[in-house]
């Protein structure tokens, strides 16, 4: 079904293939760098930034749900589920190709993979990965179909149904099927990193600083100057001859004539473009090396907030695409999750705190904990435990001892006996020998009336957790 049959593996262009020439020869910039979706990978904080985004999402896996009347729940049982989360085809893994498709989007405006569908059951059986660099948008039918060009690499191109693909984009116009690529838009960025770049790798590759002059009293023919220039070039040039004292004769002196790079602020200009490629990516500036200002309590919260800024819009952009393109109309109730629990993650105190308070309270089970931890299930612990104070017995009791201590409370206001020794003397003693009540829940509770609360306080303080049930 893969019409490259070496799918994966070409990334060459085709000249006959049907590419906007942005793409072909890409954009050149003010500083003269020309930025193309290849000449960007090689500038080296536009790469970070693209390994970053591409593994890290790589990295979560793709989990198939599904809608119950009970919740959702993991569709295991679905052929899909393995598609999803494990590989796409006998050949790419979800990982390798969830990576790829997150660096075409990024280069190139868009992703593309090729549906097989089981001739057996209807259904996705297989997903392979098409290289951006050869799709072209063509046109749209009159019943709404989309239609792409794709060069083969052997030559010719194929056309490709909205139907047969799965495809998600980025930054797309109203209206418009196509992608817009993030490293194009910010072409003038990147174009002056490169000519940083490529500033930097000069100054290292002629060796002799443009900012020093060499000076004689006496008149050189062109022989002579010939000759200093290339002793000076074959003693001095070059890095592996860097900090080499200067040997002059005949009267030759040597004179500065301008600013060294980090005098003319050579490194702080480099500290800021790549902070400005950090937010064009909207990459946190220390995965780059980049001291910033703010800083974090802890590790766990520095990635909560790389989760909630960078990667969900991510994973909301891909989750929303397999829906649209991935599933039939009948089949509302799959949908598939990305999952960022491992970039959520935190520490093991902190993890087994969180599973202890979530057992006792009774939202997860103990094998559904040991679940989580990559743990083998144990017999006996898949039932979850209720805390004895929302037990049905326990609040039907609460509510019995309320309604009796309230009654001979309403007796003692009903005899017009003053407030304050109802609830100073009268009542706390009757709260604790006729209804079981500790000391400190019956000095609460007249408290709790004196501040103006409803007699329902005492049901609420009777099953609080920290305090003893009262006995029957």
């Amino acid at each position: 079904m893969n019409p490259e049959k070496t799918h994966s593996h070409v990334t060459a262009l085709a000249t006959s293939a049907p590419y906007d020439l942005t793409n072909l020869i890409g954009w050149r910039t003010i500083t003269g760098q020309v930025v193309t979706p290849a000449t960007v990978e090689r500038v080296s904080a536009v790469l970070a930034c693209l390994r970053i985004l591409s593994e890290d999402l790589g990295a979560c896996p793709l989990i198939l749900r599904r809608r119950t009347a009970t919740g959702n729940v993991r569709a295991t049982d679905d052929p899909r589920y393995g598609l999803f989360h494990d590989n796409f085809n006998a050949h790419v893994t979800a990982f390798d190709a969830m990576a790829a498709a997150v660096w075409d989007c990024l280069t190139h405006g868009a992703a593309f993979f090729q549906k097989e569908i089981s001739p057996l059951t209807g259904r996705l059986a297989a997903l392979y990965p098409l290289s951006a660099s050869r799709m072209a948008f063509k046109d749209q039918l009159s019943d709404g179909t989309l239609r792409w060009s794709y060069s083969l690499p052997n030559g010719g191109a194929r056309t490709f149904l909205s139907d047969e693909l799965w495809r998600f984009d980025m930054l797309s116009l109203a209206g418009s099927a196509d992608g817009r690529a993030l490293t194009l838009l910010a072409r003038e960025a990147i174009g002056l990193l490169m000519a940083a770049e490529e500033q930097g790798a000069r100054l290292f590759s002629q060796g002799i600083q443009s900012n020093i002059a060499f000076q004689t009293a006496e008149t050189l023919d062109p022989e002579s100057r010939d000759q200093v220039k290339k002793a000076l070039y074959e003693t001095y040039a070059g890095s592996g001859n860097a900090w080499r004292a200067l040997l002059l004769e005949n009267g030759l002196t040597v004179s500065k004539i301008g600013l060294t790079g980090q005098e003319s602020q050579y490194i702080e200009a480099r500290a800021f473009q790549l902070s400005d490629i950090a937010r064009i990516f909207r990459i946190p500036g220390v995965l780059l090396g980049v001291k910033e200002t703010s800083t974090y309590a802890s590790a766990e919260q520095f990635y909560q907030s790389y989760t909630r800024n960078t990667l969900l819009p991510w994973c909301r952009r891909i989750e929303a695409s397999i829906k649209r393109d991935c599933f039939a109309a009948s089949e509302a109730d799959l949908f598939v999750k990305v999952s960022l629990d491992h970039q959520l993650r935190a520490d093991t105190k902190t993890r087994f705190e969180s599973y202890q308070i979530a057992v006792q309270s009774g939202i997860l089970t103990r094998n559904e904990c040991r679940e989580l931890e990559d743990l083998p299930q144990l017999p006996g612990l898949d039932a979850p435990l209720t805390p004895m104070n929302m037990s049905p017995t326990t609040q039907r009791l609460a509510q019995t001892v309320s309604s009796i201590a309230v009654a001979h409370e309403q007796r003692l206001l009903s005899d017009g006996k003053p407030v304050a020794e109802i609830y100073g003397r009268l009542l706390p003693p009757f709260l604790r020998d006729k209804c079981g009540l500790t000391e400190q829940q019956a000095a609460t509770y007249c408290q709790a009336r004196l501040a103006g609360k409803g007699t329902d306080a005492l049901v609420t303080i009777l099953l609080a957790p920290e305090q003893n049930s009262p006995a029957a």
